[in-house]
């Protein structure tokens, strides 16, 4: 009896360390995900950029960009949304690119335009629940961008 009840709690143990876990959340291979903080309205979008194209293939979000600079090494980029997602068919949601050449305000730079393309995770933010979704990027002044996320 105390080799059965020992062999029952080994079992019992190997098989709770083997359970899935389905609380975590496995992010994509295709970018950083996008940030959520309280309101998006004050944001500025950084640096001067434009946005040259975008494109949305399943959760995963690439937004070209133009700036003038020597090189695009250091550039980086962000996507926040204040998580708010407005009912209707299909749904709306809004975010905010911001684009930061890693230059200081006075630095002098290359005049040539160059352009990177900058991936992000839409996951979980945009969830099977509130698909499909209008998804507005906001860029620099008023420039706007709007893709079908399904």
């Amino acid at each position: 009896m105390k080799y059965l009840l020992t062999f029952s709690l080994f079992v019992l143990l190997a098989l709770s360390s083997c359970a899935d876990d389905d609380d975590t959340f496995a992010p994509s291979d295709c970018g950083p995900l996008i940030n959520t903080v309280g309101n998006i309205d004050g944001l500025g979008s950084g640096d001067q950029f434009g946005i040259s194209s975008t494109s949305v293939d399943g959760l995963c979000l690439s937004i070209e960009v133009s700036a003038t600079g020597c090189n695009t090494e250091e550039w980086t980029a962000e996507l926040i949304t204040n998580s708010s997602v407005d009912e209707s068919t299909p749904t709306q949601t809004t975010a905010r690119f911001v684009f930061d050449n890693q230059l200081p305000e006075d630095a002098i730079t290359c005049l040539a335009i160059l352009s990177k393309t900058f991936t992000f995770d839409l996951s979980p933010y945009l969830t099977t629940e509130v698909l499909p979704s209008n998804l507005t990027i906001l860029g620099p002044d008023t420039t706007s961008v709007t893709l079908l996320v399904e």
